[in-house]
């Protein structure tokens, strides 16, 4: 019964379920790099630090000498979170929209409806 539903939804040239959870994976990872790196950067950091460190100040000092400047710091900060989570936000419902054909009608009612509201 699933073959069937797979075989009828790739027959009707409609898009499978299976192929918008992997671009959309594959989409987080690509755009999650820079995050990844930073991630795995802190950890090595970290784990090299003297035991003596006990607190938090001392350790962002210790991340912190890594950068040539305080600005390279907080752009790379602002690089991986807050970019990388933006753009991840604004390709899922470009995925969205061409992968589901729901999603399109909706998309296009709630437009067609906020013209007609702004019209009266």
């Amino acid at each position: 019964r699933v073959r069937e539903a797979v075989v009828s939804t790739q027959s009707t040239g409609q898009n499978s379920p299976i192929k918008t959870v992997i671009l959309l994976t594959f989409i987080y990872i690509v755009v999650n790099i820079p995050n990844f790196v930073y991630q795995i950067m802190l950890i090595r950091m970290v784990l090299s630090i003297d035991p003596g460190y006990n607190s938090i100040d001392s350790i962002s000092d210790h991340i912190k000498q890594y950068f040539d400047t305080e600005f390279e710091y907080y752009y790379f900060w602002l690089l991986t979170y807050t970019l990388s989570t933006c753009l991840n936000s604004a390709l899922n419902p470009l995925v969205y929209f061409y992968h589901i054909k729901t999603f399109r009608q909706f998309s296009r009612q709630v437009l067609m409806s906020s013209t007609v509201i702004r019209n009266k």
